[in-house]
Order: structure tokens, then C-alpha cells, then sequence
């Protein structure tokens, strides 16, 4: 019959594995920062829900989101840098300009527009990210730079650009990253 180690030992190998090994498993250190998953998940939500869908004459709009920068980080803390400096960048977007609604412009609607960015600002005030506030790694400059310059000659693409990239980056986040969130229900 074998025996379980005793429980000081099992503890101790649980810290030293922890110790050198936290990045690869993210979830077992305590010491790193997590933003809230669920409101990252009611984010995605809001923002998929606040209006009609990717409008056709959009898809020549030449604006993309690097497609592989999430792809790239195994790791939290690069993952979730990326994804502060996308809501950050988001965030500064909506501050600078204002999508103009209905006919003519955006067609979506107001108040859960409101509850996004109100959601986004709560975000982005999280100790998590505003630790990570003067980090920028400066790989969105470009994309932001083209983004901005697509919502003042079109309005409405940008927006949808912007929006449809948002979501692409947080789905992916969540799924290949969820252990770098704190989770309350799991």
C-alpha cells in the first residue's frame, strides 16, 4: 500500500514548484496580479451586444489588428500587457471621438454603448492594469494611429473595425489565457 507524502512535504513541493515555475503555471502563484475574468466576460458581452453586425461595405476597410500578438504569449504577464494596452488604446479612442449613432452612423444603441464604456473605464481602473499603465510596448501605435485616421474619413468603419477587433482580442484572451484571470465562480 502506498503512502501520500505528508501534507508539510506535498505543501513544500507545491511552493517550490510554484517558485520556479509560476509562469508555466500561472495559477498556482499567488503573489501576480489578476484582473476579474467575469468582467471581462461581461465586457465581451456588452460590446457584442450593443449593436447590428459587421456591415459589408466594411470589409474593404484596410485596418487590421496584428493578428498574431496574442497568438505569441504563452505567459501572463506579455498577455495581459497586450490586452491593457488594447483597452487602454480603446478607451483614449472613444475619449478623443465620438461615433455618431443611428442613420448615417453606427447602428447601435446608446445605452448599452454607455454600459460598454462605463464596463471598459472599470476595467481599466482594475490595480491590475493600472499598474501596467506606463508600460506600453508601443506594438498598437500603428493600428490605433490607422484606426483614428479611418474613423475621421469614415466614420462608420472605423467604429465597426474597431469593435469587431476588440472582440476578436478578448475572445481570444479569455479562451488561451483564462488561467491569467481571477475567476470568482469557477
Amino acid at each position: 500500500m502506498r503512502m501520500a507524502p505528508p501534507a508539510g512535504v506535498a505543501v513544500l513541493m507545491l511552493l517550490v514548484l510554484t517558485r520556479f515555475h509560476g509562469d508555466a503555471w500561472p495559477h498556482l502563484r499567488k503573489d501576480r496580479c489578476s484582473p476579474p475574468g467575469e468582467t471581462l466576460v461581461e465586457t465581451l458581452s456588452l460590446l457584442r451586444n450593443v449593436g447590428s453586425a459587421f456591415p459589408s461595405e466594411c470589409h474593404s476597410a484596410n485596418v487590421t489588428l496584428p493578428r498574431n500578438i496574442s497568438a505569441n504569449h504563452v505567459q501572463c504577464s506579455p498577455a495581459l500587457r497586450l490586452v491593457h494596452e488594447l483597452l487602454r488604446g480603446v478607451g483614449l479612442v472613444f475619449d478623443e471621438q465620438e461615433p455618431s449613432l443611428g442613420m448615417g452612423g453606427v447602428l447601435w444603441d446608446e445605452r448599452k454603448l454607455d454600459d460598454f464604456q462605463n464596463l471598459l473605464y472599470q476595467v481599466l481602473d482594475h490595480p491590475c492594469f493600472l499598474q501596467m499603465n506606463s508600460d506600453s510596448s508601443g506594438i498598437l501605435d500603428q493600428y490605433f494611429s490607422d484606426i483614428t485616421t479611418l474613423i475621421q474619413r469614415q466614420d462608420v468603419c472605423g467604429w465597426y473595425v474597431l469593435r469587431r477587433d476588440l472582440l476578436w482580442t478578448l475572445r481570444t484572451s479569455l479562451r488561451k489565457h483564462h488561467v491569467c484571470y481571477s475567476w470568482s465562480h469557477l
